[in-house]
């Protein structure tokens, strides 16, 4: 159901334009979408990839904003279905892919890369010809000798797409559960729940059932000991991609069967994303759902720069998982036909615009658009209105949803009231629909990692440097440059780490510095007493040195040659040196027989002190 647009005209009547045709100027959109269909998830596969049928669904969903943003099909008059029609984003390039336009954001995860691909080819499909003229319009595809190089696969446009991992200290805005260790707790303590325990008994029948049934048993998903409510979003997820792929499985489930498998998983997940009720570290700060806290934050930070014309980006964009939507839905909207407690389909979209109205009378200046065709630059009914942005007091918010992406069941966006408001009442005021999502949106990062007690490593630098450089703690505040915000002369987390890893270090090496030289702390190989004992009763036994005259009880007196040739030491005493061999006895002396000193070599060295091992000598 689309509502029509009640507000526009109340607005004309208060600014005393009745019967003066009305149009609406969108000049801000942002959009969050989910991928399109992906292989299940398994545990021999741990990771899933954007399917062919995914790609056309993104594709198809890239087309319809297309023809809402980027087509002139109708005029945007108020009195048209607001849902359906087609509302050009004032100063956004129609033909030609302007990534200072655009801010394309997803996370790492293959296939949301490969969804948010998708999308862009159906928003800006390839076209010969099409060259921004802030990339070099013209000159940059044009050479010397007069000919013009077209882009491959006729005219491809190459989106700029940012993919955060969990790394990335932005992450936290398109994936605010991932890495929240409350988030994960919370969830562990879900088996107290009553629709929890209540699902769990009543689904053990049928789990039993279908890991016995001739097409799903032996399946690694459905296998006996994982085939419970415990796992009900990958058992759904796994029986609604064969039930989409395999004729076998689709005849043998049945619609039905893959209904009620649907409506557990939907009602799993939306416990684990969705319940209000559920409280973190703090009572009220509703853990569950913070994947649609910290996403209304960067909903409200991109369309306030905006406003103050320190976003350049026209068209914010989104890619994936329906955790946040989930999150959405439970604070934003409680409509029956909002998918509010269903998990979306593949493919599907909410986006919040940012429009005026106003008379046709008021639209009769001309702006310039930035992209261009053969030198010819872009023509549309956006060029002639006007580019200056109206007062806060003359801006409304609404919020559509198109759930999946099938034309004869969801044709296009539809507007749905919300914070519970009435359906004339679907669009609010942007001061009205700022101060409600100011209640609910997590600012910044150290919000963000307080409520989480995030294990990351930007999430210790911004404890320590206690400042998340994101602006103030509430959205009204000034907002961070990652958000399209001013620049504020603050630290980043990620320098703040930086700077403390090195300050730690100095202050470990300035500390053992001042242990050498005021405390006296030396560091000394530790003696071998027992070999120092060893060298002391050689030397008394002969003296002498290894090269002196004297034999000493340590050296070896005759060298055998690689050739075999025998080789006395020179000036030993047995070549007649004056020195005297040790341990023979003298005339009138008792002689109580050789005393032979053991040279210790490396063998019977023991770094622990230790005698060797002796062997036996027995029989």
């Amino acid at each position: 159901m689309a509502f029509k647009n009640t507000y526009a005209l109340a607005a004309l009547l208060l600014l005393g334009l009745e019967g003066v045709e009305a149009e609406q100027i969108v000049w801000s959109s942002f959009a969050y979408i989910l991928h399109g269909e992906t292989t299940p998830l398994s545990t021999s596969s741990l990771s899933s990839s954007l399917t062919a049928y995914g790609a056309q669904q993104m594709f198809a969903q890239g087309q319809m904003f297309r023809y809402r943003y980027l087509t002139t099909a109708n005029t945007g008059d108020a009195s048209d279905d607001d849902a359906t029609g087609s509302f050009p984003i004032v100063g956004l390039s129609q033909r030609a892919l302007d990534n200072s336009q655009l801010d394309i954001v997803t996370n790492a995860d293959t296939y949301n890369v490969a969804s948010a691909m998708a999308f862009l080819q159906g928003l800006y499909p390839p076209t010969p010809g099409a060259f921004v003229e802030n990339d070099g319009d013209l000159n940059a595809s044009t050479l010397s000798n007069g000919s013009m190089v077209e882009f491959p696969l006729d005219g491809y446009q190459y989106p700029n797409i940012q993919a955060t991992s969990i790394l990335d200290e932005k992450s936290y805005q398109i994936q605010g559960h991932v890495s929240c260790s409350t988030y994960m707790g919370s969830q562990l303590e879900a088996d107290s729940d009553e629709i929890i325990r209540r699902n769990h008994d009543e689904s053990r029948e049928l789990y039993g059932k279908l890991s016995n049934s001739s097409v799903l048993a032996g399946t690694e998903p459905f296998q006996p000991r994982r085939a419970s409510f415990d796992h009900a979003y990958e058992l759904w997820d796994y029986a609604a991609y064969q039930y989409s792929h395999n004729a076998t499985v689709r005849d043998a489930l049945g619609a039905e069967t893959l209904g009620r498998l649907g409506q557990l998983a939907s009602d799993q997940q939306f416990d684990y994303n969705g319940n209000l009720s559920a409280s973190g570290l703090q009572k009220g700060d509703m853990i569950r759902a913070i994947a649609g806290r910290t996403l209304a934050g960067r909903v409200l930070a991109q369309l306030r720069s905006q406003i103050a014309g320190e976003y350049p980006q026209k068209l914010t964009l989104m890619v994936g998982s329906f955790e946040p939507m989930l999150a959405f839905f439970a604070y934003l909207t409680a409509h029956p036909h909002c998918g509010s407690g269903t998990i979306p389909e593949p493919g599907s979209a909410m986006v919040f615009e940012l429009f005026s109205v106003s008379s046709s009378s008021d639209n009769d200046n001309s702006g310039n658009d930035n992209s261009s065709s053969h030198g010819d630059s872009d023509s549309s009914s956006i060029s002639k209105r006007q580019q200056q942005y109206p007062t806060e007091d003359d801006l409304w918010v609404r919020f559509l949803y198109r759930s999946g992406t099938n034309a004869s069941s969801e044709p296009s966006l539809t507007e749905y009231p919300l914070f519970g408001r009435g359906n004339s009442q679907s669009s609010m005021k942007w001061q009205a629909f700022h101060d409600a999502v100011s209640d609910i949106a997590v600012a910044g990062l150290s919000d963000w990692c307080r409520l989480c007690s995030a294990p990351t490593l930007y999430c210790m630098a911004a404890e320590a440097n206690n400042n998340d450089g994101y602006g103030g703690s509430s959205p009204s505040s000034s907002w961070p440059s990652t958000f399209g915000g001013s620049f504020r002369r603050r630290m980043s987390p990620t320098l703040a780490g930086v700077i403390g890893a090195l300050v730690t270090l100095a202050a470990v090496a300035l500390a053992g510095i001042a242990a050498f030289v005021i405390g006296g702390l030396r560091v000394r190989r530790r003696r071998n007493e027992r070999r120092d004992a060893a060298v002391q009763r050689s030397n008394s036994l002969g003296g002498g040195g290894f090269k002196g005259a004297e034999k000493m009880a340590s050296d070896r007196d005759l060298a055998v040659a690689r050739g075999g040739g025998r080789h006395e030491r020179v000036g030993s005493w047995e070549m007649g040196a004056p020195a005297t061999p040790p341990n023979v006895a003298r005339r009138g002396e008792a002689a109580f027989g050789a005393m032979v000193v053991r040279e210790l070599d490396d063998d019977g060295v023991s770094i622990l002190e230790e005698e060797p091992v002796k062997p036996r000598e027995t029989v």
